[in-house]
């Protein structure tokens, strides 16, 4: 998947909520103080002050149901995702009424990487909160996986509506206007989420993407530059300096970004070896760099981890026509492009692929078609060396 199409943020996830249903008395005491995360305390004293609220067989449920949705709410940002479903299922179970339980699971499943269990809870947090601005960002982000942009689109600018300080909401709404194309209203999103949070280091890295897909090279790098000040391991603004750097024919500089982009991703893959999306990302970095056979293996290990996921299909589509593979791009593509049949990039990728089989009828028709959505993505695939 080219780099303008790898999501710059997941879901804006919840931060532990606040015990405020619970008793003043209950309030008071140590254990509520660190479940509720009144003092910025961390996870794992979170996890113990709730785990003690439960087992003193001393509350009502409503407040067992604040101390349940708020460890599950640690677990998920520990990673320990089975851990926080069980706990936010039992929350749902205790108060079916609160919408942030509903919230907070559909991160967790949206983390799994089942979105559409994900897109079911923030259905029903709004539907107990409809002025909920998180609920509709999350859900958003969740149709964003699922390719579904419209939708995506709408809840955004739903979440945006609600609630204007959100700069994840706006850098995501950024990042769906760039794959629209309409590259001017990105720009502008993505300003604004860098207004609202100049630490967002992956909104310059989406800011990035956008000028190098309208040849604004030097701003583009300008923009990588800041993001890894910011995050000296952001690899996706390793990448996409490195395609910038290509573009200006400054191929040593090139192949040392993609070095760079391949060690970051693999180190975040050791950090969490079941994260699909670092492994996705490290499949696309050492695609790029000419490591063929790893990245193959890495993208076979993130479809298992997440199938029919569309990004890690179209980045196994672009190895397999690397490779030269052609049977096997054409069916990853044709896979990608049933679940979003208006992906540009795997539009001209199934085009080469099929010009390179012989069937030119075929290979002009995708080809035009992906650059009807993306006038630009001729270039993207000559960066990657094929043309």
């Amino acid at each position: 998947m080219s780099v303008i199409q790898r999501m710059i943020a997941g879901a804006v996830a919840l931060a532990a909520l606040a015990g405020s249903a619970a008793s003043a008395q209950a309030q008071m005491s140590q254990d509520w103080a660190w479940c509720t995360n009144r003092d910025q305390v961390s996870l794992d004293l979170q996890i113990n002050g709730c785990t003690n609220v439960i087992a003193s067989g001393k509350e009502p449920d409503d407040n067992l149901s604040i101390a349940f949705n708020n460890r599950g709410a640690a677990y998920r940002a520990k990673g320990d995702i089975d851990r926080a479903i069980a706990d936010l299922d039992e929350a749902i179970r205790l108060d079916p009424s609160d919408p942030s339980a509903f919230t907070n699971r559909g991160v967790a499943y949206g983390e799994k990487g089942d979105n559409a269990r994900a897109i079911q809870d923030y259905d029903q947090a709004i539907k107990l909160k409809p002025s909920d601005a998180p609920s509709y960002i999350n859900r958003g982000a969740a149709y964003d996986i699922k390719g579904q942009y419209d939708l995506a689109l709408q809840d955004y600018s739903r979440g945006i509506a609600l609630d204007s300080s959100q700069a994840g909401a706006f850098a995501n709404r950024g990042v769906i206007y760039a794959k629209k194309g309409l590259h001017d209203s990105a720009i502008q999103d993505l300003d604004q989420a860098i207004r609202l949070d100049p630490n967002l280091d992956a909104a310059f890295v989406a800011r990035g993407n956008v000028y190098a897909l309208d040849d604004q090279h030097d701003r583009a790098i300008q923009d990588y530059d800041q993001a890894i000040t910011l995050n000296p391991g952001q690899a996706d603004a390793f990448m996409g300096r490195g395609f910038s750097y290509n573009a200006k024919g400054q191929n040593v500089r090139a192949i040392q970004d993609y070095e760079q982009a391949v060690k970051h991703f693999d180190q975040a893959t050791k950090l969490n070896p079941r994260s699909a999306d670092a492994l996705n990302g490290l499949c696309m970095a050492r695609s790029i760099a000419g490591q063929l056979d790893q990245a193959l293996t890495d993208c076979n290990e993130a479809l298992r981890l997440k199938p029919d996921d569309v990004a890690i299909l179209d980045s196994r589509a672009l190895v397999h026509l690397k490779r030269g593979a052609l049977a096997d791009a054409l069916a990853d593509y044709d896979a990608a492009l049933k679940l979003v049949p208006d992906l540009a990039h795997a539009l001209h990728g199934r085009g080469l692929a099929k010009q390179k089989k012989g069937d030119g009828a075929g290979a002009q028709a995708d080809m035009a078609a992906a650059t009807a959505i993306d006038p630009r993505v001729a270039k993207l695939f000559a960066n990657y060396g094929l043309k």
